[in-house]
């Protein structure tokens, strides 16, 4: 029966273009029944089928040299692969693996409306299909961004982003150091939950709220700590040259939240943000937070900071966290961090 049960789902994977002319229930069902044969194929200690299909792009290590150490950089052979077609009308995509080993991945979709939106691979991301929207807005004053995806035990879906409104002809609305009205009248971060495979969305919590034009929240990061507390990760602005990483913790899978406690940037000037968590060993509690700042200098108006790489370690999951630590950065003053400009739609929140 093992052998027959693998036959079948290899060639259900093969077939994977059908999956895509389903509805979104059937959808939501063809994802399921992958998730219960990988825990079946678990439970049997039989590994999950892989679908026959294109390989993603290898990567290779090159070195660069240097007068302390060779420092490896891998470099991808072959072209890019499209998460969610066509190019060029999405931003700041982020995928997470599944239980099942389906590839999940959410981006911000532009035109013709502004979304966070989902896209499938189950070929170890050789290639990508369009999988369903978590939230569409229709008005151009709420700007979403930052989506992040995270898989509970229990098979629930989150999905953390920002949702800020903003004015976008406001008059005299408090112009930020960068010299851009960005018009920000109000920051939230949300959590959107789905039970059925990613097929329908929810609104769970808004763990970060408040009004702008200052002190903005921004690029949420979600983490299920080993004793099962769910942990939120964001940075908010104290100032246009002031940015710090905090966090907020779960114990009832995201329906309420702690008070905030700063990861990052406590009584200095900095800008920390973008901040990514590792844990090093699995099921060790040894975390790695690492996170960009800026170091700013000059008048305060023109962003003129020394760009970085920094990080924080924690070796209690989270709880506490030690002094931050460089990694990289640049051999001149003037270097910035990257950046990505993007639209702004959208509408009706709780």
């Amino acid at each position: 029966m093992a052998i027959v049960r693998k036959i079948v789902l290899g060639v259900i994977l093969t077939v994977t273009a059908l999956l895509f002319r389903r509805t979104p229930g059937d959808k939501a069902d063809f994802i399921r029944s992958i998730n219960a044969k990988f825990l079946a194929q678990q439970a049997e200690n039989q590994p999950l089928a892989s679908p026959a299909s294109t390989p993603p792009p290898k990567i290779k290590a090159s070195y660069l040299n240097s007068t302390a150490n060779k420092v490896a950089v891998p470099t991808l052979v072959g072209g890019p692969v499209s998460i969610y077609p066509p190019p060029g009308k999405q931003t700041y995509p982020r995928a997470i693996k599944l239980r099942s080993g389906v590839l999940l991945s959410a981006s911000t979709i532009f035109s013709p409306q502004h979304s966070i939106s989902l896209s499938v691979s189950l070929d170890s991301g050789a290639s990508w299909n369009p999988y369903g929207t978590v939230v569409t807005t229709p008005t151009p004053d709420i700007q979403l961004n930052n989506a992040f995806l995270l898989e509970l035990p229990s098979g629930r879906l989150l999905c953390a982003f920002r949702a800020h409104t903003q004015a976008l002809s406001a008059v005299g609305v408090e112009e930020k150091p960068g010299g851009q009205n960005e018009g920000y009248i109000y920051y939230r971060l949300m959590i959107f939950y789905s039970d059925d495979a990613g097929e329908t969305w929810q609104h769970l919590s808004t763990p970060v709220q408040e009004p702008g034009p200052s002190n903005g929240n921004w690029e949420p990061f979600l983490r299920l700590s080993n004793s099962g507390v769910l942990q939120f990760y964001y940075s908010r602005e104290l100032g246009g040259r002031d940015q710090d990483n905090l966090m907020r913790v779960s114990h009832d899978e995201g329906l309420s939240w702690s008070d905030p406690q700063i990861i990052s940037g406590l009584e200095m000037e900095t800008r920390d943000g973008m901040m990514g968590i590792q844990e090093i060993s699995l099921g060790s509690g040894n975390l790695m937070a690492v996170f960009e700042s800026v170091e700013e200098k000059g008048d305060g108006i023109v962003f003129e900071g020394r760009f970085g790489i920094w990080s924080v370690m924690s070796r209690d999951d989270g709880i506490t966290w030690d002094n931050r630590r460089l990694i990289y950065e640049p051999h001149t003053w003037d270097a910035q961090s990257g950046g990505f400009i993007s639209e702004l739609y959208h509408a009706p929140f709780h």
